[in-house]
Order: C-alpha cells, then structure tokens, then sequence
C-alpha cells in the first residue's frame, strides 16, 4: 500500500514540475519579450533626445543669430530684399 501511495505522489511530483515549468517558460519568454521591447523603445528615446537636441540648436540660432536667419528665410522661402531679383532654375533632369 505504501508503495503505490509513493508511486502515486511521484507522479503527481513529476506532473507539479511539468505544469510549473510549463508555466515558467510562458513567463521567461514574455520577459525576454518585454526586455527587448525595452530596448527598442530605449533606443528609439535616445534618437528623439538627439534630434530634439539639434531641433533646439536650430530654434536658439533662428531666435538669436539674424544673419542665419535671414539665410534659412533666402534659401528655403525664396524670399528677397528690396529691388532685388531672384532667378529660380528648376533642376536638370539626366538624360536628352
């Protein structure tokens, strides 16, 4: 009788480990998920900070330095000062 009891409670020991470990790589594995989320987006917080970052050296340099100012109004509105003309040439396509 004893030894079924002990056959009995071995089986029910070996089934504990498999649904525990069964469980146990369901979490590992949505912790490996999780940390690699973790780094993407730690990544991609690290590529905003560095554009945000230039994006302010841009902003201080329009609000402080009028000459670059002027420049960035030139180039990219094509705007001109007075009694002055601006010739726009559309750009040269390859081939005949």
């Amino acid at each position: 009788m004893t030894k079924v009891i002990w056959i009995v409670l071995g089986v029910l020991l070996v089934a504990d480990c498999a649904v525990f470990g069964y469980f146990f790589s369901q979490t590992y594995s949505e912790y490996e998920n999780f940390r690699n989320r973790e780094r993407v987006q730690t990544a991609e917080l690290e590529q905003s900070k560095q554009k945000l970052a230039g994006k302010q050296v841009y902003h201080r340099r329009l609000y402080n330095d009028p000459e670059f100012l002027e420049r960035v109004v030139r180039e990219r509105l094509n705007y001109s000062r007075a009694n002055e003309r601006v010739f726009i040439f559309p750009e040269s396509r390859a081939g005949p």
